[in-house]
């Protein structure tokens, strides 16, 4: 066991060669170096890109969900891990640098509102505006899609024709008077 100053135990390295470290040696010499860890993090990145190493990551964590007690232990351990001010910030950051910018902390309650209003009415295009509502009572007390459908196309057939029109009209004018409120808030908040 001859002394390598380059060896993290130079005294008593067990490397075999001259020149050379031993295994525990070669391995911090390895994590330091630059070049074979950006070698690593590519193959490792290609590798698990294949559609069985993805097919195989989705089984494992259906797998690992599919048990409500490792279900609970993950999202209490998240929420420890995130309640940590310091955390949250570096997982946003993490979120965002890996294509993630829609994670949801990063939206204001302006955009999140908006973005929640365009959903609702893509999940409701078949459903007249003014039956919202309605939909929603009829689904909170057990009806089915279909059957929410054929009772609000029904009602939205037999209506009046003018009762539409001034409903619509009412609609109009008070999502108009909303927007304005809304709008003088906005700026009052921007003056101070």
């Amino acid at each position: 066991m001859s002394e390598r100053p380059h060896c993290e135990k130079p005294s008593a390295c067990e490397a075999k060669r001259p020149g050379k470290h031993c295994r525990m040696c070669a391995n911090h010499a390895m994590h330091r170096n630059p070049e074979i860890q950006a070698r690593r993090i590519a193959n490792a990145t290609a590798a698990s890109r294949t559609p069985e190493q993805r097919a195989l990551r989705r089984a494992n964590a259906k797998a690992r969900y599919a048990d409500p007690a490792a279900r609970a232990k993950t999202g209490d351990a998240i929420r420890r891990h995130l309640a940590d001010p310091i955390a949250r910030k570096q997982w946003i950051a993490r979120a965002i640098a890996n294509g993630r910018p829609s994670w949801p902390k990063t939206q204001t309650a302006e955009a999140a509102a908006k973005r929640a209003a365009t959903l609702r009415a893509h999940h409701l295009a078949w459903c007249p505006e003014r039956y919202w509502g309605l939909n929603a009572k009829l689904k909170s007390s057990g009806f089915k899609l279909a059957e929410r459908k054929e009772i609000i196309l029904a009602q939205a057939e037999h209506e009046a024709p003018e009762a539409v029109q001034q409903r619509e009209a009412r609609e109009v004018i008070s999502r108009i008077t909303n927007e304005m409120h809304a709008k003088a808030a906005r700026e009052k908040a921007m003056a101070y």
